[in-house]
Parts: C-alpha cells; sequence; structure tokens
C-alpha cells in the first residue's frame, strides 16, 4: 500500500450524517452483538466529493483504526480483516473488550484518538483517505463517514514546532521541519499559521479559489517574524543576555519577547537605536515608554509584549494571555476648540504630577469628533489640550487651551466630551 503523508490535521468540527448502509453489500452488525466485542460497520459516502486517482477514499485491510465516542469517551475500534468490501467503502470494525457502553448520540471519527476529536491524523498504511479527516455519526452498530469537502493543502515548517492554526483553529502536533504535511481544508480562502517556540510566523494564504480533489503545495511555511524594536538587560534565559534580545510578532502591531527571568531585574526597550525606559512595570497592565530610569520585571518570569505602533508595553507572568490595551476617547463637541487648524492632545500625570506623559490624539477632526490614545497604567490624572496645530511638539507652550486636572475613571468611564473652553464630562464609550 502507498503512504501519502506523515501527518494530516484539519480544522473541522464533528459533524453528524444520517446513518444508513446503502453503500454496503453487508448486512451491519448490532452494536454490543457479544459480550466483550463490539462491532460496528463503517461505510464512506463520498457520493458529493469528486476525488483524483491518487486521493480516493477506500479502508486498507491493514491498521486502520477509528474513535466511537459514547458517553464523552472514545473507544478504540480496529478494522476487522477480511471485512472490506462494497469497492473498499464499507468494513468492519471491532473493539475488543467489556467496558463498551452504547448511549444514544455516538459520534464517530477517523483516524483514531484519544480525545475523540477531529484533529491529527499520524502516519498510517493504506489507501483511505490518504489526506482525509472525517467524522460521522454511529447509530444501531453502523457508522456513515462523509468526506466532507476535499481540499488539500501541503506545507513543511521552517523550525520544530508544536503548533499551527488553521483557519483560526489550533492544531497541535509535533511538527517536524523538512517534513511533509497533509491540511484538509474547506473551499474557499484558507489562512495557516506556525508558532515556533510560542512566536507566530507569517500567516500562509492560499487563493480563494480551491478546486476539491486537487493538491495546493505552499511550501515551506515562513519563519517567526522579528521586530527591530527589542530589550536590553540583565536577564536570562539559562544564559546572560548582554545583548539587544529581539522581539517576535504576535499580532500585526504586537510583539512579545518570552520568558524573561528575573525579578526586580532592570531593563530598556529599543528600536535599533534609541532605548526607552521608565521607572516602573506594572503586571498585567499597559504602560507607556519614556525616557527614565531602567524599568524593572514585576515577576519571577515574565512575557514583555510591545506594541510597535502605539509604543506601549505590558508585563504579564510567563504564558498568561495579555490583556486588551484600554483606550481614553475625547469627544469635542465644541467647534470653537477646531479653529485655527488646532490638534488635540492629552497629558496623562501621576499621583503628585511630577511625572507626566503627553500623547496626541489619533483620528479627532471636525468631522470625526472622537479620537483616541492608549490609556496607560500607573497614572492618576489627565489634562485634555488644544494645542498649537502649526507645531507639533507636545508641552505645555503649546497648548492653546486645557480642561483641569482630571481624575481617570475607576467606574468604567472611558470618554471625555469637551462642550465649552474648559468644560468636560465623562461617559462610557
Amino acid at each position: 500500500m502507498k503512504k501519502f503523508y506523515s501527518f494530516l490535521f484539519a480544522a473541522v468540527a464533528l459533524v453528524g450524517f444520517a446513518a444508513c448502509n446503502s453503500d454496503s453489500t453487508e448486512e451491519p452488525t448490532p452494536a454490543n452483538k457479544e459480550v466483550g466485542k463490539v462491532e460496528f460497520t463503517a461505510n464512506i459516502d463520498d457520493s458529493r466529493t469528486e476525488l483524483g486517482a491518487d486521493f480516493s477514499v477506500t479502508w486498507s485491510d491493514y491498521n486502520e483504526t477509528i474513535a466511537i465516542v459514547s458517553n464523552g469517551k472514545a473507544y478504540k475500534f480496529t478494522v476487522k480483516e477480511g471485512s472490506l468490501s462494497n469497492n473498499n467503502k464499507s468494513a468492519t470494525f471491532v473493539y475488543e473488550g467489556d467496558d463498551f457502553v452504547a448511549s444514544e448520540n455516538m459520534t464517530a471519527v477517523y483516524p483514531y484518538n484519544a480525545e475523540g476529536e477531529v484533529t491529527i491524523k499520524t502516519e498510517q498504511n493504506g489507501t483511505f483517505g490518504d489526506a482525509m479527516v472525517m467524522s460521522g455519526v454511529a447509530k444501531d452498530g453502523v457508522v456513515t463517514f462523509n468526506t466532507h469537502n476535499t481540499v488539500i493543502l501541503t506545507f513543511t515548517v521552517p523550525a520544530a514546532c508544536k503548533e499551527v492554526k488553521i483557519n483560526n483553529t489550533v492544531v497541535k502536533a509535533d511538527f517536524a521541519p523538512e517534513t511533509t504535511y497533509y491540511a484538509s481544508v474547506e473551499d474557499g480562502t484558507n489562512n495557516l499559521e506556525v508558532r515556533i517556540d510560542g512566536y507566530l510566523s507569517k500567516k500562509a494564504a492560499t487563493k480563494a479559489a480551491l478546486e476539491k480533489g486537487n493538491v495546493y503545495k505552499l511550501g515551506v511555511l515562513p519563519a517567526p517574524v522579528e521586530s527591530d524594536w527589542g530589550i536590553k538587560g540583565a536577564f536570562t534565559d539559562g544564559n546572560n543576555w548582554n545583548t539587544h534580545v529581539k522581539m517576535y510578532k504576535e499580532t500585526e502591531s504586537l510583539f512579545v519577547v518570552k520568558n524573561v527571568q528575573g525579578k526586580d531585574k532592570e531593563f530598556k526597550i529599543t528600536d535599533g537605536n534609541t532605548w526607552l525606559g521608565g521607572d516602573f512595570a506594572l503586571l498585567n497592565k499597559w504602560c507607556n515608554t519614556f525616557d527614565g530610569p531602567n524599568l524593572k520585571l514585576p515577576a519571577e518570569k515574565c512575557d514583555i509584549y510591545f506594541d510597535i505602533n502605539e509604543k506601549i508595553f505590558c508585563i504579564v507572568e510567563a504564558g498568561a494571555k495579555v490583556p486588551e490595551i484600554p483606550y481614553l476617547y475625547l469627544n469635542v463637541k465644541f467647534d470653537d476648540w477646531f479653529n485655527d487648524n488646532a490638534r488635540f492632545a492629552v497629558c496623562f500625570m501621576n499621583d503628585d504630577k511630577s511625572k507626566q506623559h503627553w500623547y496626541s490624539f489619533n483620528g479627532l477632526t471636525k468631522e470625526n469628533r472622537i479620537g483616541s490614545v492608549p490609556c496607560f497604567g500607573g497614572y492618576k490624572y489627565v489634562v485634555f489640550c488644544r494645542m498649537n496645530g502649526s507645531n507639533s511638539t507636545n508641552n505645555w507652550d503649546n497648548r492653546w487651551n486645557q480642561t483641569q486636572d482630571e481624575e481617570i475613571p475607576a467606574n468604567g468611564n472611558n470618554m471625555a466630551t469637551i462642550t465649552d473652553w474648559g468644560s468636560c464630562s465623562w461617559s462610557k464609550k
């Protein structure tokens, strides 16, 4: 028998199909016919799929296994030698054991895995589904598998990894470099992405018009993307880092350095030329980078996230999820604030107002009255300012008008509205 793949995975959910044995020339064997031996007849229904000769869907008489999921437990059924019929589209599968208990709503998965989920196909002999993952309904001793929409993508990964995502569904396995993998996907546009050592690669997208029965070769998926931004400081990952450590792509604008070790160790963030720093780093809070002393790690093992668009960072304990970036909004309803090509900025201040940071609002124009800035951790007050539009520097000298010192609300209100030269009211956007 030919071997067409090493591994196979598919981002499909368990779906049910009406059980029947119209493709079988044999009578089905009822479940639980014998104590200690349970048999199911498994049929392949590919009537809605046209397959090429190299991807014919048939059972093999050797080493095929399926999972029958009953009461939340996956039972391993093995093909019964000599049971193939109907041009190898029907076969009998046997479970040797006395603990199988049939339930009303049973599902079946090919190939077998202990979780009973359609996730990954390990290397097997035979021609069944040479690039197939399938599911179906198990009832009255019969399983009918449907071959779904059969489009095959092939790819390799640039380095060993444990996670590949297809169409936002994560499939985990031990993927080895220089090895071809097959992904069974649906028609239409498909996106694959790879995480190597936890870092995200570029997405590899297929064309929108994929024809069933065809194989599309993506080649080697891209390696993780580095940013020019990075960190430097007295950390260790088992070795002393005395040089610039790269950040790797997490989303379009978010980059991360994982598992930085050493509580209270100092570090700085750099764009490759300019080093940025500060004197605080709050756990699970977004903070601004600004000139000053080095930052300090707030936990023993940390992941440092950096948004290259907003120039802000967030530290979480290693392995934890980074929180969403909180935004502060300014709604300017007072037309006179737009006179003389004014622009708008905000000054963040800490408790004693000794530390200040300015930030210009994005997207605030007379046509679009609401602008936004990231709302940083470690600050208590803000002052909203109407600025000199001919000077891009944010400071008090370039400020034309301002609100009073506004305490950042703790009740979730995140939008300040200007209705007069100095008035300000808060609400939730």
